[in-house]
C-alpha cells in the first residue's frame, strides 16, 4: 500500500514527491512539506515512492516528473531542488551549480485511499 507512479510513456521518467513533513517549518501554519527525488521510473513501469496508507497520512500531496524526451508533469507549488537527489524542507531550498526551481502538481487524496497509483502519459 502507498503512492505509485505509472510511467504509461515510451521514455524513462524522473520523478520528485512532495509530502506533509510536520518535522518541516511552514510557511502555512499547520502545513509544513518536503520534497524528494528523483525517483527513476523506466518505460512501462510502476514504482512505489511512499509507503503506508496515505490516505490517512496526508490528504495533500504533490509532484513533479520529467521525461528523458524532455516532457515535463509540473504545477504551481514551486520549490528549489537540484539535479541530483535530494530530500529538504519546502520552504527551506537549496543551493549550488545545479539548483532550479520545480514545480509540484498538487494531488488531493481521499482520506479513504489506502493506495494510489497516478498514471503519467503524455
Amino acid at each position: 500500500m502507498g503512492l505509485s507512479f505509472r510511467n504509461n510513456t515510451p521514455d524513462g521518467i524522473y520523478l520528485a514527491v512532495l509530502m506533509y513533513d510536520p518535522s518541516c517549518p511552514g510557511g502555512d501554519p499547520g502545513q509544513p512539506f518536503s520534497g524528494h527525488g528523483w525517483y527513476r521510473i523506466e518505460a512501462g513501469q510502476t514504482r512505489e515512492v511512499v509507503h503506508g496508507d496515505v490516505g490517512d497520512y496526508n490528504r495533500w500531496w504533490g509532484f513533479e516528473a520529467e521525461s528523458d524526451a524532455g516532457a515535463v508533469w509540473a504545477g504551481e507549488f514551486t520549490m528549489i531542488a537540484t539535479d541530483e537527489a535530494f530530500s529538504h524542507c519546502y520552504s527551506l531550498g537549496v543551493s549550488g551549480a545545479s539548483a532550479r526551481p520545480i514545480g509540484f502538481r498538487g494531488l488531493l487524496m481521499d482520506d479513504d485511499y489506502d493506495d494510489y497509483t497516478v498514471p503519467l502519459v503524455l
